[in-house]
């Protein structure tokens, strides 16, 4: 995916994105799921770990979002 967000003929929709399983996750630190989405024009890395409240017990996603700087992920 590029800095417009094209990936193989595809074009990222504003408001709309992708997230993968992260296939090459080595590390715990490292994020379970990997995409982009696009916001106002601008296409943003987005990653996402699962977690486990301490509190409830309920299963999330956290998620952290940066400008795309190049082709490389996250």
């Amino acid at each position: 995916t590029n800095k417009k967000g094209e990936h193989m003929g595809y074009e990222l929709k504003e408001l709309g994105g992708n997230l993968f399983t992260n296939q090459g996750k080595q590390k715990e630190t490292q994020p379970d799921f990997t995409g982009n989405v696009k916001v106002n024009g601008v296409v943003y890395n987005i990653a996402g770990w699962k977690n486990t409240s301490k509190n409830t017990g309920n299963e999330y996603t956290s998620l952290k979002l940066e400008p795309k700087e190049d082709d490389t992920p996250f």
